[in-house]
């Protein structure tokens, strides 16, 4: 699925939202997208395509919501470092 694909998948213009031309899916930096994966506001499955949207890595936290940097902080921070780590970046402790 390419990104276009995905925002088509999101039926955006649904709901009022334009889909953001082209251009602005390519070269994008890596991108992570996390979510939680008992989120009650928006459920999962949106999510996907979200993240396919952007071309990004997704991750789920287990037993959190829709706030992931709130309800598991320590586990967000052990994600995002990992992520980042793999991206040859680094946090600041």
């Amino acid at each position: 699925m390419t990104p276009l694909d995905a925002l088509d998948e999101l039926g955006l213009e649904d709901v009022g939202i334009v889909t953001p031309p082209a251009a602005w899916l390519t070269d994008a930096p890596p991108t992570l997208v996390v979510g939680g994966d008992q989120d009650l506001l928006t459920g999962v499955q949106p999510v996907r395509p979200y993240a396919a949207a952007l071309d990004a890595e997704l991750s789920f936290i287990a037993d959190c919501g829709h706030y992931p940097w709130i309800e598991q902080p320590a586990a967000f921070r052990r994600m995002l470092d990992a992520w980042l780590a793999e991206q040859g970046r680094a946090t600041r402790g």
